[in-house]
């Protein structure tokens, strides 16, 4: 409710099982206007969870049709120091986190 800046009775949450390993949240206004949603990914591995990040950064770089800091002072993503890796992305408004084998992904809030 604080980040949507909106009463806690205003705000529905949802949790939804995308398939095994990935669940996706999601916080709502009651008026639907606003939200804040994130994802959390548990793989079999860290190293699986690593090359996941890894063809992640890929896919910015394409979506982006840039390189990291090439053109545009943010590029397609940040490399910052958060827990094992993390990735921030003008690109889709994401912070992707990964510690171990567990990856979190926050998107921007939307209004």
């Amino acid at each position: 409710a604080l980040l949507l800046g909106v009463p806690e009775s205003d705000v529905t949450s949802r949790i939804q099982e995308q398939y095994v390993g990935l669940w996706m949240c999601s916080f709502q206004t009651s008026k639907g206007k606003e939200s804040f949603s994130f994802s959390v990914t548990v793989s079999p591995s860290a190293a699986d969870a690593e090359a996941d990040l890894a063809k992640y950064r890929s896919n910015l770089e394409l979506a982006g049709e840039t390189a990291p800091f090439k053109d545009d002072p943010a590029g397609a993503y940040s490399d910052i120091t958060l827990g094992d890796e993390a990735v921030w992305s003008n690109i889709n408004g994401t912070l992707t986190v990964r510690k171990g084998h567990l990856t979190i992904q926050v998107m921007e809030r939307r209004r």
